[in-house]
């Protein structure tokens, strides 16, 4: 609730005014403990995003997932502010916006704890040609992404440096961040 409180018009802090909201929207999974927070700070409704598996994860494929409202929905009319906690690189942003679209309301805000895209900064537009969206975040950071087989990740992969599920293997994670310090 202490960052909801910093994203409302009546604290100081505050550089950008939301927009009016009807709902704020929490993204899975880390957007729905700030969209409730949101909601209760702004006295509006909070709804959340799940993601329904289309096909289980095999060796050689990731899970599929589709975005659904499973316990909640929105009205037609409905403006929405879809809240995450961290954005990174925008990638469900924009079935994100499909959805709540398809239930006649508008994403009028996405709102983030940080927003560490190095490529969407105060507006991501969805596809060129279409509107933009305001971003509001409390941490604007940021954070260069690489693809595996970029040449500056590529030798660390290989050499088994990558931690690549940190909840399951922490004490490698903790151990590689020792040696770093």
């Amino acid at each position: 609730q202490h960052f909801a409180r910093m994203m409302h018009p009546s604290n100081d802090r505050s550089r950008r005014l939301l927009p009016e909201v009807h709902a704020f929207c929490g993204a899975p999974l880390g957007g729905y403990s700030f969209a409730d927070a949101l909601g209760l700070v702004f006295d509006r409704r909070s709804v959340k995003i799940e993601k329904k598996v289309t096909a289980v994860a095999t060796s050689d494929a990731r899970e599929q997932v589709t975005l659904v409202f499973g316990r909640h929905s929105l009205q037609p009319g409905d403006l929405v502010a879809v809240a995450e906690d961290v954005c990174n690189n925008f990638a469900i942003t924009k079935e994100i916006l499909r959805l709540v679209e398809s239930f006649g309301a508008s994403v009028v805000a996405i709102v983030c704890l940080l927003n560490r895209s190095p490529n969407v900064d105060e507006w991501y537009r969805p596809a060129p040609g279409e509107l933009a969206v305001p971003v509001f975040n409390l941490v604007r950071q940021p954070i260069a992404e690489y693809r595996q087989d970029h040449p500056m990740v590529a030798d660390d992969i290989k050499a088994g440096k990558v931690v690549w599920k940190p909840k399951d293997d922490w004490p490698a994670l903790m151990a590689a961040m020792d040696a770093g310090r």
